[in-house]
């Protein structure tokens, strides 16, 4: 996951709508969605949509300003037979919070604790420290 590569700025599109570097939240439905901004090899500002839903951890990336639109983007496939996923953010206080931003006044967290529960592997959980 890419998410040492979060840009360190807020972006606004050309339609005037303004982007954290960084949201997400834990979904009632057993999943999670992960929306960071970042750059491109060319250093184009993209977003980073990482969903985790109906058993599948799947991610599109597309541009913040530019074509084409989110329905032309392709989704790449991450994992499948995902039975449960959770995503948690760790503030600047040592909490765990279910959804960033949220009440937090960082751009972003100290680390997100991503859990899976994957069929027939059982339950993994990754740390990603963020610098």
């Amino acid at each position: 996951m890419d998410f040492v590569q979060i840009s360190p700025q807020l972006f606004r599109t050309q339609k005037g709508e303004i982007y954290p570097p960084l949201q997400g939240s834990s979904t009632d439905d057993a999943g999670f969605f992960i929306d960071l901004s970042r750059y491109d090899e060319d250093r184009t500002p993209v977003h980073a949509r990482y969903r985790c839903e109906h058993g599948a951890l799947n991610l599109r990336l597309e541009p913040i300003n530019g074509k084409p639109t989110v329905a032309g983007m392709p989704v790449h496939s991450l994992l499948q037979s995902v039975e449960e996923c959770s995503v948690a953010y760790l503030g600047a206080d040592n909490t765990w919070f279910s959804a960033w931003p949220g009440e937090q006044a960082a751009l972003k967290p100290r680390a997100i604790r991503i859990r899976l529960t994957l069929a027939g592997r059982g339950q993994f959980e990754r740390l990603y420290y963020l610098p």
